[in-house]
Formats: structure tokens, sequence, C-alpha cells
């Protein structure tokens, strides 16, 4: 059986296809609870990026931790919370 390589190797990539830097406005974004967000990784952040089957998830804010938002999304039938950098997450309607 093949060895893995890690779970985000070779998709880091296409990630970052037309990505620019990440500013410091970018770091600091405020969100409050019960906001709609989208989670879209940033792969220049690779030490803080969450799982990437959670990339491009609609969810909402239930809280904070630390600098990180807890959001909550839908995975099939269950409920399941992400602990999420603001970096990562982008307000939707």
């Amino acid at each position: 059986m093949k060895r893995s390589k890690g779970k985000l190797m070779g998709k880091t990539r296409s990630l970052a296809k037309g990505l620019k830097r990440i500013t410091v406005n970018q770091r600091f974004k405020e969100f409050n609870v019960n906001d709609k967000v989208l989670i879209r990784l940033k792969p220049k952040n690779k030490i803080t990026i969450p799982h990437a089957k959670f990339n491009r998830k609609h969810g909402v804010i239930v809280g904070k931790k630390g600098q990180a938002y807890i959001v909550k999304i839908k995975d099939g039938n269950k409920d399941k919370t992400v602990d999420v950098l603001p970096v990562h997450l982008e307000t939707t309607i």
C-alpha cells in the first residue's frame, strides 16, 4: 500500500490559484454570533488551515475561541462545529 504524504498533498496548488497576499485586515476580521459565513481555505496559512473537506462550506458562527471562531456546519445529516481563523472566513448574505 502506498504511504500517505499528508492530507493536503497536491491540493494546495489548486487552492492557491489567483491567491494574493493575506493582509492584516483579513487576519483580524470581526464577526458576530449568528453571522452566516463561507469557509474558503487560504493555503498561505497551512498551519491553521481546517480540514480540506470543509472548503466552500456554509455555516453559522456560534461563538469565539481565542482568535478563532466556532462555526456550525451541516455535514450530511450531522451538525458539526469547526474552529476556523478569520483568514479562512467570508461573510455571506
